[in-house]
């Protein structure tokens, strides 16, 4: 069968059931999952709540190592760093892409990839990192939070970081390209300041409400009324699929092309 693959943060990151009101009876309900089940793929997920947008785009390059046929991308907002693991003498090791960071430590269903085993590297939201909610406190030693904080406070420019951020992800969605893998990206509002993203492109789905297929992109459904970690309700995550698989199909956009 072929293979769907997700890549992305919380709003993409299927999740395992779990005692924790966040995970409870979540197993098979996040939207890819639905998606794949209606489209007849077989599933692949490297998605993970809080990662940034570099680490995404090493989630793609895994995705093209594994030739999935066809990648649902979503992005996410640039609060995010990627950081070493202390207690790990080992550093970033170029080869092995994604699989280098730490993803044992949320309860997605791509944790329970045995790859990742080498926790060289986190990648956080600098909210999770200071905060230190949810055994957060487990990712950063004192030391670590106070350099993070420091560079937030006086390094860290927002505005700039984003540009930064849709250069890398463009860099991925262009590889997806160079290869031939049939795609479909969600894109935060930022996005339109990169030209690739502010051309029209039916595989190009820009979170904006003056644009059309809105009920498409999960960022949009964001909910008070859930715990889910996936921060939409699970009646909304059958929307997206269905809304999801109709557009894939009357698109054709499982078939690649130019």
């Amino acid at each position: 069968m072929p293979i769907l693959g997700v890549c992305g943060d919380s709003y993409l990151s299927a999740t395992v059931d779990g005692d924790r009101s966040d995970i409870r009876d979540s197993s098979g309900r996040h939207f890819s999952e639905i998606l794949a089940k209606k489209l007849g793929y077989n599933y692949f997920t490297l998605a993970r709540a809080a990662c940034s947008n570099s680490a995404i785009r090493l989630q793609i390059d895994q995705m093209i190592s594994e030739k999935v046929d066809f990648v649902i991308v979503g992005t996410t907002r640039s609060d995010r760093l990627e950081y070493p693991a202390k207690e790990n003498k080992d550093r970033f090791h170029e080869f092995s892409g994604i699989y280098n960071f730490v993803y044992n430590t949320h309860p997605d269903l791509s944790s329970t990839n045995e790859k990742f085993n080498l926790n060289n590297m986190f990648t956080e939201t600098i909210t999770n990192v200071l905060s230190g909610n949810y055994g957060y406190r487990d990712v950063v030693n004192e030391d670590q939070r106070e350099s993070i904080k420091r560079y937030f406070q006086d390094i860290y420019d927002h505005q700039f970081k984003q540009v930064q951020d849709t250069w890398i992800i463009a860099d991925g969605i262009k590889e997806l390209i160079r290869h031939k893998i049939p795609y479909i990206v969600l894109l935060h509002d930022f996005f339109h300041y990169h030209s690739f993203f502010s051309i029209p492109n039916i595989r190009h789905l820009l979170s904006n409400p003056n644009l059309p297929n809105q009920e498409l992109i999960p960022y949009t459904y964001d909910s008070k009324f859930t715990s889910r970690r996936w921060h939409t309700l699970d009646e909304d995550q059958v929307d997206i699929a269905n809304h999801m698989c109709n557009y894939i199909q009357s698109n054709n956009l499982l078939v690649w092309s130019e």
